[in-house]
């Protein structure tokens, strides 16, 4: 509202502004018109405004009562400064509180955990009764500190509050500051004003001695200037009678001139009379009289003439400084007009500011009395306020008393509450004895059960069958012994197993012998398919040879992948996989040695038993992809017996292949090459073929309880 107001007032003195410059405009176009400018009533009306006096006391007034409320403000303000301090006081009370309550929280949630861990079912129940009376007791205390936490949280709402009310205040005292300074402005501008108005005023009457002056100078040079034109009339008679004089002067001398010729003429005509008769002297006397009489005449008249020429003279030189004269009052008289011109128009204006000034002076009179208002009325606010804030912070006192004596309270019970937490440290500290007692037992037998699992892992490295050994291994030392026992068995049963492995060897050899007999007749048999299709075979040497490198080469691959190798083709009880194409191999096997059958049935090498088989090894993929170097996840074990029946038993082909190479001589090298490439990939997969059939004699026989097959891979 004050900062509306304030713009308010501004847009009033812009608008009045711009009337003063407006009536400026005005009074310089009535200057212009050479209009009257000085307003009789307008100066009386200036003496019957009230004096600046009264509004200086005014003004007085209102500083004393600002400085009063200033005053006030600054007793609150230190009475809101006490109020804080002794807030900041309650609020550090409330956190040291607060801070206590969470390191008892802190101890409660050890000490409960503490005594879960302790608990057991074969504990005594003296330690459970101490135990209940302990969470009894910090039960209790939970509860008086949740009720302090509220009346904490009840004491920061009246601090908001209280916050709230000093931020009002703040901005009370900051609308006082504003209030100050429109009164400290309206008071520089009403002083302003006043001194204006005494220098318009000064000027004012500069100005009407002035004029009055000018008109004093101006009847004086009118008068002047009327004296001046009677005597320049009376001086221009003068001169038309001395004008006139002087013609009939001349005519007069005219006369006598040619009067004093006659009579010049008649004295020589005498003279020549007297010279030739000399007779009469009377008549000579009458002549003579009446020829001086004319010449004193002329005399007379050529002294008049010389008077008349001489006043002409003068008349004309006095007309001169006439003239001379009215053109310095002329020119006074144009000077004198210009000058009351311009006092006329500095009187108009001056007026005119006299008028604003007033107006401005009316303006800030008014202003001033609104100020006044508002101050008296923001004033009486003030003291409601105050007596508001007196009230609210004696309600602050009380309720900080309050809280002090709640504080004290609770520091009493925080006191008893760390009496009972130190009873129930004590009881805690007995607790975890037994817990450390407890603790010993378990550690020892933990470390007996690491023992144990240390030799369970060593079986489960050389035999990988016990992986659930560790999960019944963590029971009790009976399933322990009893686990032991079993894997004792299954350790012999091992060993009886590698028992039957060399037997199967052996019949794996016979089967082997087997093979090469079909196998020489079916390289008979190739051997004039290939001299119909111009094929030869290579020498068993040269087979071998890219054999063996071959086999080194997938020997390093598959040291690489040592983990793919154990997980592929070991003897895993659980995740064994089968060919089944063998299967009809196997049958032969218990039809020719049924002795044998009946020893391996049940056994892990039981060829009723069937696993499931890996897509990886199928014949059909080896069959279509010849030219890919197939999987090697197998044991090393089975690869070495693969090695000696390479070596045992290849002979016949060295002769076979011998005997081809002597066929096929008459070639070309690009042809053998061509024939060893494709000699080298058909050995290759047929050796391939004595691997997997080894592979799966070993690998053939499960037991039953152990084979886990899912219906996808049957």
């Amino acid at each position: 509202m004050l900062r509306s107001k304030s713009r308010s007032r501004a847009l009033d003195v812009g608008a009045k502004h711009h009337r003063s410059i407006v009536s400026r405009t005005l009074s310089s176009s009535k200057i212009c018109r050479e209009d009257p400018l000085i307003d009789k009533n307008a100066l009386v009306s200036i003496d019957r405004r009230p004096s600046a006096a009264k509004i200086i006391s005014a003004s007085e007034n209102q500083l004393v009562r600002v400085s009063t409320m200033q005053r006030q403000m600054g007793r609150i303000e230190e009475e809101l400064k006490l109020t804080k301090n002794q807030l900041d006081a309650a609020e550090h009370d409330r956190d040291r509180a607060l801070d206590e309550l969470q390191e008892s929280k802190l101890m409660e949630h050890e000490a409960n955990s503490r005594l879960t861990e302790a608990l057991s079912p074969g504990r005594s129940g003296k330690v459970l009764a101490e135990l209940t009376t302990v969470k009894e007791l910090l039960s209790d205390s939970q509860k008086d500190l949740a009720a302090k936490e509220k009346y904490i949280e009840s004491i920061k709402l009246e601090l908001d509050k209280a916050k709230q009310l000093e931020n009002k205040l703040a901005d009370k005292l900051s609308s006082l500051g504003r209030l100050e300074d429109e009164l400290r402005i309206a008071r520089v501008s009403e002083t302003r004003a006043m001194d204006l108005c005494a220098e318009s005023r000064k000027r004012v009457a500069e100005l009407e001695a002035e004029l009055k002056e000018l008109k004093q100078s101006k009847s004086d040079v009118l008068g002047s200037e009327a004296s001046l034109t009677k005597e320049f009339e009376a001086a221009k008679i003068e001169l038309e009678e001395s004008k006139r004089q002087l013609v009939s002067l001349h005519d007069q001398l005219q006369k006598l001139q040619s009067s004093s010729g006659v009579s010049s003429r008649e004295q020589n005509g005498i003279k020549l009379s007297d010279g030739i008769d000399g007779k009469s002297e009377p008549g000579q006397k009458s002549a003579t009289s009446m020829v001086v009489a004319p010449q004193s005449e002329i005399e007379v008249l050529k002294k008049q003439l010389k008077a008349a020429i001489e006043g002409e003279e003068q008349s004309t030189k006095a007309m001169n400084d006439l003239a001379l004269a009215l053109k310095e009052v002329a020119t006074e008289c144009n000077y004198a007009k210009e000058k009351l011109i311009s006092t006329e128009s500095e009187l108009d204006k001056y007026r005119k500011l006299l008028d604003e000034e007033k107006k401005e002076a009316e303006l800030h009179r008014n202003t001033a009395d609104r100020l006044r208002l508002e101050a008296e009325e923001s004033y009486l606010a003030w003291n409601g306020k105050e007596k508001g804030f007196v009230d609210v912070i004696k309600q602050v006192e009380e309720e900080k008393v309050r809280a002090q004596q709640e504080n004290v309270k609770l520091k009493e019970s925080l006191e008893k509450a760390e009496n009972t937490l130190k009873e129930a440290e004590n009881s805690l500290h007995e607790a975890e004895n037994t817990l450390h007692e407890a603790e010993n037992t378990s550690r020892t037998a933990r470390e007996e059960n690491e023992k144990l699992r240390d030799v369970l892992k060593q079986a489960i490295n050389e035999a990988n069958v016990a992986k659930e050994a560790a999960s019944i291994a963590q029971q009790e030392n009976s399933e322990l012994k009893d686990s032991l026992v079993d894997k004792e068995k299954t350790i012999d049963f091992l060993a009886r197993e590698n028992d039957q492995l060399k037997f199967d060897e052996a019949a794996a050899s016979e089967r082997i012998k087997e093979l090469e007999r079909l196998l020489s007749e079916a390289q008979s048999e190739a051997k004039t398919e290939d001299k119909d299709s111009g094929i030869a075979f290579m020498s068993p040497e040269s087979l071998f040879d890219d054999h063996k490198e071959d086999y080194n080469k997938r020997e390093d691959y598959s040291k690489k992948e040592a983990t793919a190798l154990k997980k592929g083709f070991s003897f895993d009880l659980h995740r064994i996989k089968l060919h089944n194409k063998y299967q009809d191999e196997d049958d032969m096997l218990g039809e020719e040695d049924p002795i044998k059958a009946d020893a391996l049935r049940g056994s892990i090498f039981d060829p009723s038993t069937r696993t499931p088989r890996s897509e990886a090894h199928t014949p059909k993929q080896a069959s279509k992809h010849h030219h890919h170097h197939l999987p090697h996840h197998r044991k090393k074990s089975s690869l070495s017996n693969i090695d000696t029946v390479h070596l045992e038993d290849l002979d016949h082909l060295d002769v076979d292949s011998q005997h081809d190479s002597e066929g096929t001589s008459e070639e070309s090298e690009a042809d053998r090459q061509a024939h060893r490439k494709k000699k080298s990939v058909a050995l290759k997969n047929f050796g391939y073929l004595l691997m997997r059939k080894s592979f799966t004699q070993h690998t053939g026989h499960t037991k039953k309880e152990s084979s886990i097959l899912s219906p996808d891979h049957e």
